[in-house]
């Protein structure tokens, strides 16, 4: 294994490979099919000992003085509620379609209908 410099930077990585494993083991989980349990089980425990030798490291350097950003913690060492910018947005309601507009910011019918009546006054 490569020796990693202790810097906050590559505690930072180590968090985001973290978070990769965490994805990496759910997706196993659900959506990978598998011979048996024992080939699902293999395959989780390795996933899993890579991701605790990484958990490991990062304890290491936070104990050691190594200063993080808490929004780079993974998902799975978070304690409270994701903040309001990570949380999912929900979809804004259909809306009815745009009506088409001039250049000026006009509906096209208003721009018509001002166009029509400028030229009945000059033909009046």
């Amino acid at each position: 294994m490569a020796v990693r410099p202790a810097t906050r930077l590559s505690l930072r990585d180590i968090h985001q490979e973290i978070d990769l494993y965490d994805r990496k083991i759910a997706h196993l989980n659900n959506y990978e099919p598998f011979d048996s349990e024992s080939a699902k089980k293999t395959a989780l425990d390795r996933l899993i000992s890579k991701r605790e030798t990484l958990v490991k490291a990062a304890t290491e350097m936070v104990a050691n003085g190594i200063e993080f950003d808490p929004k780079y913690l993974p998902r799975s060492f978070r304690t409270e509620p994701a903040p309001a910018s990570e949380q999912p947005v929900p979809a804004p309601p259909a809306a009815a379609p745009a009506k088409p507009r001039t250049q000026f910011g006009l509906d096209v019918n208003e721009a018509e209908a001002q166009q029509r009546k400028a030229n009945m006054e000059r033909n009046a």
